[in-house]
């Protein structure tokens, strides 16, 4: 994050109900830790920290108490499956008592909402404004092609630990083509996340697009240690 966009991050999240933000640090964040290597706390805190970039150029007023909240609970359900944990995440967002501190009844399904339409595979765009920054923001490792990099192969490594690099890449390759490619399914829906992250997104694209290139990057990240078995 570059110096002014920390210093907008700190400004917007300044706003933030203090007690909130001490739940969400200590509390929601740490689940990640029981996920795989790939939505692990540094995910949860990047979708954040990308949502806050993003939300300041959005022509709707938005409240940094639900954005907080809906960055940051977009993922929990992972800790009952990897499959439908969008869903998963919006059940558990609907039954966690503690947001009535801070959230209306409405605002809570607001943030259920925003968890259960941020998966890059749903077709529709999602249901309020704060899903559909939160999703962009879930598609952040594609606006870095080496974060994307890394957390495909974490994702991939423990299952295919005795396979051979090539074997391994192969099958990064196939889901980073199919995902973030020129081609690829993973949607943006705002045109502010392009103005921001435009550079990124298109580097991403043209690797994620090219084996050779993806090849390459993929053989110097092994060599430098940033993919380790």
């Amino acid at each position: 994050m570059k110096l002014y966009e920390k210093l907008l991050f700190e400004s917007i999240t300044k706003k933030i109900d203090i007690n909130l933000k001490s739940y969400i640090d200590s509390k929601v964040i740490p689940m990640y830790k029981n996920h795989d290597r790939a939505h692990d706390e540094k995910h949860a805190k990047e979708v954040i920290e990308t949502s806050f970039q993003i939300a300041p150029l959005v022509k709707e007023d938005i409240n940094p108490n639900l954005l907080y909240a809906s960055s940051a609970l977009h993922d929990v359900g992972l800790k009952v499956s990897r499959d439908n944990h969008n869903i998963h995440s919006a059940k558990i967002i609907r039954r966690l008592k503690i947001l009535n501190k801070w959230f209306s009844k409405s605002e809570i399904e607001i943030i259920a909402q925003a968890a259960e339409d941020h998966r890059a595979s749903l077709e529709k765009i999602p249901r309020n404004i704060y899903g559909v920054i939160v999703s962009d923001s879930d598609r952040c490792s594609g606006y870095n092609i080496e974060r994307l990099m890394e957390r495909t192969w974490l994702y991939r490594i423990d299952d295919l630990k005795n396979e051979s690099d090539e074997t391994i890449f192969n099958e990064m390759f196939k889901h980073m083509n199919f995902k973030f490619g020129k081609e690829g399914y993973a949607k943006l829906w705002l045109k502010e996340t392009y103005k921001v992250f435009k550079k990124g997104i298109e580097r991403t694209r043209k690797i994620c697009s090219n084996r050779d290139l993806a090849w390459d990057l993929f053989q110097e990240m092994r060599s430098d240690g940033r993919l380790k078995r």
